[in-house]
């Protein structure tokens, strides 16, 4: 379905069951790894908060690139895709909404957890206040505007598919697998997954297409007024 062009109370509503679904989900991981790893639970408040914003942080990624993929691929119907239909793109739908206030509430609690119980005060730690705070305002701005930029901002959700590999491999180090090949396998994935799916991908959808279809429809118009 096409979301309707301002909700805000939607909006607030769907960002306070995205803050309580990943607290909830910090609770749950909290309540298995004590139960099932040792190594969990011989860490301390602060360790034990590091390793759950892993656990989280490959789910949010996951359920991005699923919602990335159909509102890419599948949502528009008719064989219609982002790629191939103006109409497609420019037209946000309720799934988009769903993935940038599904990841916007991911960024609150994250930044939430580093910030306020971590404490971390490192270099790192300043880059990733910036980006969830970045990041947090753009998606909401372009609910704000409600155009072809929401429905481009889930593309580039697609892009957390190297996040799934990154937090694995903190967690195999964390598990003592650093010298096995599930280590190196999951290196090799983390390197690919970056390669293509963050860095080739970004610098086409962001230069080769987003470019070239704002050219397409905007660009024209303007320089056909003079």
């Amino acid at each position: 379905m096409e979301a309707p062009d301002h909700n805000e109370i939607y909006y607030l509503e769907f960002t306070i069951m995205s803050i309580a679904y990943f607290f909830a989900m910090h609770l749950a991981s909290h309540m298995l790894a004590k139960r099932h790893a040792p190594v969990y639970a011989a860490m301390d408040n602060k360790k034990q908060t590091e390793y759950r914003t892993y656990i989280t942080s490959i789910v949010h990624a996951v359920v991005c690139v699923i919602l990335s993929t159909i509102a890419m691929f599948y949502i528009c119907g008719d064989n219609k895709t982002v790629f191939n239909s103006d109409e497609c793109m420019n037209t946000p739908r309720y799934i988009h909404i769903w993935a940038l206030i599904h990841t916007c509430g991911y960024f609150i609690v994250d930044f939430f957890f580093i910030f306020f119980v971590i404490k971390d005060a490192t270099p790192l730690a300043y880059q990733t206040y910036a980006h969830h705070i970045i990041a947090v305002f753009t998606f909401y701005q372009t609910l704000y505007f409600m155009d072809f930029m929401v429905v481009f901002g889930v593309m580039l959700l697609f892009m957390e598919s190297s996040t799934v590999f990154v937090s694995l491999r903190w967690l195999l180090f964390t598990h003592g697998y650093a010298h096995t090949k599930w280590y190196a396998i999951n290196a090799l994935c983390m390197f690919l997954s970056f390669l293509f799916g963050r860095l080739l991908y970004q610098v086409y959808i962001c230069f080769g297409y987003l470019g070239t279809w704002v050219y397409r429809e905007y660009g024209k118009k303007n320089l056909s007024f003079y």
